[in-house]
């Protein structure tokens, strides 16, 4: 085999090795962000957690819990927006959650992070009856904070756990 012939292979082999490096990156910011909305709208995440704020309890278990998935100032903002307290009040007064689902309705590349964009269903389960619940979540990953997520927005005007 000719030299040209072993560089043409050699960059070819490199180029999509660094073509399945960023779609698997792509790919595990993704499940980041999945696991997020799992976690966020999951009844055995609250069941156990401080039902007040008291001494700090509250935002270090929200800490613990949801740490792994979101940078420093995403977890203040949404410690400030008290999405977290708004999600243990209503998850925490049903009985269950069942039937979560999720349906990403938007992806985009932008400079220096990735936009994605979810519909989630969930239904919270009472004695006597069954809400069904749907949420608009957005999020923004960035390039450089490895898979954390760098920001969290809940649309209060079509989310069901505003009402």
């Amino acid at each position: 085999m000719t030299t040209g012939k072993k560089i043409i292979k050699y960059l070819v082999l490199c180029i999509i090795t660094m073509g399945l490096l960023v779609g698997c990156s792509d790919s595990l910011k993704e499940k980041n962000v999945e696991s997020f909305i799992k976690k966020i709208v999951s009844y055995n995440t609250y069941k156990n957690m401080a039902s007040v704020e008291e001494n700090g309890q509250f935002i270090e278990e929200c800490k613990t819990t949801f740490g792994e998935y979101l940078t420093d100032d995403a977890f203040n903002l949404l410690m400030a927006n008290r999405i977290f307290s708004k999600y243990s009040g209503v998850i925490s007064k049903a009985n269950g959650v069942t039937d979560i689902s999720f349906t990403k309705t938007s992806e985009a590349q932008n400079d220096g992070y990735i936009h994605f964009e979810y519909e989630v269903s969930y239904k919270l389960e009472y004695d006597d009856e069954t809400v069904d619940m749907k949420d608009y979540m957005a999020f923004n990953v960035l390039d450089e904070k490895g898979y954390k997520i760098e920001k969290v927005s809940i649309l209060d005007k079509t989310s069901s756990i505003f009402e």
